[in-house]
């Protein structure tokens, strides 16, 4: 089934799918819906998000299209973590405004899950794409998380 996440700001956003994700309860990015193999999120861009050209850094939509198919990576299992393994970035067009961010998992295994994202903005358009591979653990082990 789909769960449809609140969209409120502050206690909310410090639980990403079950998560509490420092870095991105401070970016104020919200979880939007999650289902198994894929997650929908957004960031609503704030100035000191953008780089010199006045839409959104580099590494911001790097960071966007990491939690996307990080959260698709573990949508099949709440309890899961994933770490970034690797991840490639394609940038199409500036980010502006409201960044909307699709992750999905092309496959899983039972310790990897390899994933697509991208991002579009409020009229659609394609700003970034992304893949990525993410090593799935259960917490405890003194593994990373985000």
């Amino acid at each position: 089934g789909m769960m449809r996440m609140p969209h409120a700001p502050s206690a909310a956003a410090h639980e990403f799918f079950g998560v509490h994700v420092p870095f991105l309860a401070w970016l104020d990015i919200h979880g939007l819906e999650w289902r198994p193999g894929e997650a929908r999120i957004e960031l609503v861009l704030r100035p000191e998000l953008h780089n010199s050209l006045s839409a959104a850094h580099g590494g911001v939509v790097c960071t966007v299209l990491d939690v996307a198919m990080a959260a698709a990576a573990r949508s099949d299992d709440p309890a899961m973590r994933v770490v970034t393994v690797d991840m490639s970035v394609q940038f199409m067009r500036p980010g502006i405004g409201t960044l909307l961010a699709v992750g999905r998992t092309t496959t899983v295994t039972r310790s990897f899950a390899f994933c697509e994202a991208e991002i579009r903005d409020p009229a659609g358009l394609l700003v970034a794409r992304g893949s990525g591979v993410f090593k799935r653990v259960k917490p405890g082990r003194g593994d990373g998380d985000g």
